[in-house]
């Protein structure tokens, strides 16, 4: 697949949910790229209240996920690491 971009669409809060990514990436010759979303805790509950039940994480999920949260370095493998701070987030 030499060529394609690959795009991870999921929270990976810790180096530890990251790094067998970034290994894989390296091991096919992939370059990576981190982006970041800074969004402060408030406004992450008030748009995951906005959702239908279906679709809303569990308070618990979203509490657990933000204590586990490290922002993501070129330390840890990355390439680049992006850090996203939407304008509505603020």
């Amino acid at each position: 697949m030499a060529g394609r971009c690959v795009v991870v669409d999921n929270t990976n809060p810790a180096v530890e949910d990251r790094v067998a990514l970034v290994e894989l990436a390296r091991a096919h010759g992939g370059r990576t790229r981190a982006v970041h979303l800074e969004v402060a805790l408030e406004v992450c509950l008030l748009r995951n209240a906005a959702r239908d039940e279906r679709t809303r994480v569990p308070l618990v999920g979203v509490l657990t996920t933000q204590g586990r949260l490290v922002r993501p370095t070129t330390a840890e493998g990355f390439d680049v690491v992006e850090v996203v701070r939407p304008e509505a987030a603020r």
